[in-house]
């Protein structure tokens, strides 16, 4: 019996850009009879597709989904022209209850309809420029919120602390040579003669103590604005 008892669509299963990730056809399976219709799939190449289910039956007036799915290709398969088939077999099912295998057992050859489809590879290289740059911006957001940059953000952080720091000790050492100034206005005035005023060792060690924490802080900020620069740029 050369004619199918189910309605099937489509009548050639496209893959569209099969390679090295599966490729998946819905194939739908209408019954257009007043009664059950039983099928079986069969492929030539059966190691190379997967098929979801591969038997069952459908009710009078329903319609069945079977999914097939193109398994990752080999190089030379992909450039090879595909010669692959299905054979869907189909038979009546009148309220046997048998199970697929036994009613296709118990019943004639002529009893049995079949659709042959041919599978057919398709490259679509505007789905695949698409598909590429949906890698490429998941890839991008993927570095832009990755450990790293988050690191480096909180060194950028860090080094605005240093310099608030160094900022705020600049103003402590002028405050201070203010400070010495005055007082030493003041004990000229009070010694009543021209004679310039010199800084007491306390003073001396005070304001070499200042400028030193104030040299080892810009070194510091140095080094690490020269390695934020160097890691984050380059």
């Amino acid at each position: 019996m050369s004619h199918s008892y189910l309605e099937v669509e489509p009548r050639e299963l496209e893959f569209i850009n099969p390679g090295t990730q599966p490729v998946n056809i819905r194939l739908v399976l209408k019954n257009p009879n007043s009664t059950a219709i039983a099928y079986k799939i069969k492929t030539t190449a059966p190691r190379r597709y997967c098929v979801r289910p591969n038997h069952g039956k459908v009710l009078a007036g329903k319609s069945e989904s079977v999914e097939i799915i193109l398994n990752s290709l080999k190089p030379e398969e992909l450039n090879a022209p595909c010669k692959d088939k299905f054979l869907i077999l189909t038979t009546l099912d009148k309220e046997s209850g048998l199970s697929c295998d036994d009613l296709f057992k118990s019943v004639a050859k002529s009893e049995i309809g079949e659709a042959k489809l041919k599978c057919k590879y398709c490259i679509d290289s505007s789905l695949s420029s698409a598909k590429r740059g949906s890698e490429a911006g998941r890839t991008l957001s993927a570095v832009l919120e990755s450990p790293t940059s988050a690191n480096h953000e909180s060194e950028l952080a860090k080094l605005k602390k240093v310099n608030g720091s160094l900022k705020e000790s600049n103003r402590e050492i002028q405050a201070d040579i203010d400070e010495l100034k005055s007082s030493g206005l003041r004990q000229r005035k009070d010694a009543g003669g021209p004679k310039e005023y010199e800084p007491d060792l306390a003073t001396k060690m005070i304001v070499a103590e200042k400028g030193a924490q104030n040299q080892l802080v810009l070194i510091l900020t140095l080094l690490l604005m020269g390695w934020f620069v160097g890691h984050f740029i380059i």
